[in-house]
């Protein structure tokens, strides 16, 4: 599927994706069991609760301001992108980016930040993002997925920089 950002069902479909990929990558690389998603305050998140999460999530960050935590600075802009009608992610684009300062090779938030910058018409730095993502470890299906949307934002990007080959 190539990167729509003008068509609501292409973002749905790519936050919904990401959601469960990123869950899965984190919990993976966290080497822990996958479990429920929570909100900042440990209470599970169910489908239609998302404006409860970003309100917990801004009390966090409130709670946080001197020692941001990657975690919840990446939750608190997944739970905007999804409280939100077309699930855009441009109001949460500075929490992603707040996260990569902090820890720049974070999965979640490299593959949100790409998003956000895809939104916002940049495909150099979407590609960059999700280049540092692809060189990670990933399941087959993560970094097929990356692969093909690397390819289209090759084409987008020009001569900023390449996607890796396929093989």
């Amino acid at each position: 599927m190539a990167i729509d950002s003008t068509q609501q069902k292409s973002r749905r479909a790519l936050l919904t994706g990401a959601a469960a990929g990123a869950a899965v990558l984190a919990a993976g690389q966290l080497a822990r069991p996958l479990a429920a998603t929570r909100a900042a305050d440990g209470e599970p998140v169910l489908l239609g609760q998302y404006q409860e999460a970003v309100q917990a999530y801004d009390r966090a960050l409130q709670l946080s301001v001197a020692e941001p935590q990657v975690d919840w600075l990446v939750g608190a802009g997944e739970a905007r992108a999804l409280a939100r009608e077309d699930h855009g992610l441009l109001s949460s684009r500075a929490l992603f980016e707040q996260a990569l300062t902090l820890e720049p090779g974070h999965p979640k938030a490299l593959w949100y930040a790409g998003l956000a910058a895809i939104q916002a018409g940049d495909a150099a730095v979407a590609g960059r993002h999700w280049l540092m993502l692809r060189t990670q470890a990933r399941p087959d299906e993560v970094a097929s997925i990356l692969d093909a949307q690397l390819r289209v934002l090759a084409g987008r990007a020009g001569k900023y920089w390449r996607a890796p080959a396929s093989g």
